[in-house]
């Protein structure tokens, strides 16, 4: 019954002239067609900050950076990145923060990562390098909508 409530973008006479109007049928009707439209595609993103070593005068460093992926236009990030920690020594990496466009879309990902080599002589380096990965598709438009739906409608 998702999609039933969209049925009355199609005019009325469409829908009375289906013999009967079955709520399961025409979701899974859109639903099919709505996978269709999209192209779902995987992302992954790698990044890294080195902290040098203290050395002789013995003054720790310290780093940060951000890992980004931006989808590209019409795109929009699904569900939740998965973060790979790859290799770490004295550094760490936060939450992910999520971007969204003007229509609501998540188009962007962003996840801080830092790193901070001790202060004593001779002290080592520190890094922290990550992966993030997930999802981006192409949602229907309106238009591409209106045109699932009276297909649907159509059928039944």
């Amino acid at each position: 019954m998702k999609f039933l409530s969209k049925i009355m973008l199609i005019p009325v006479a469409a829908i009375l002239q289906a013999p009967t109007l079955v709520a399961d049928e025409f979701d899974d009707c859109v639903d099919g067609k709505i996978k269709e439209f999209k192209n779902i595609q995987s992302f992954s993103r790698e990044g890294s900050v080195r902290c040098e070593g203290a050395g002789v005068g013995g003054s720790g460093h310290s780093k940060n950076g951000v890992v980004t992926f931006s989808a590209a236009p019409g795109y929009q990030i699904v569900g939740n990145i998965e973060i790979d920690n790859l290799s770490q020594n004295r550094g760490n990496y936060g939450q992910a923060s999520y971007e969204t466009d003007d229509t609501g879309k998540v188009v962007k990902v962003s996840v801080p990562i830092s790193c901070s080599s001790p202060s004593q002589m001779f002290g080592p380096g520190a890094w922290m390098n990550i992966r993030i990965r997930g999802r981006v598709e192409l949602p229907p438009t309106e238009q591409e909508l209106k045109s699932i739906f009276k297909s649907c409608a159509h059928k039944l």
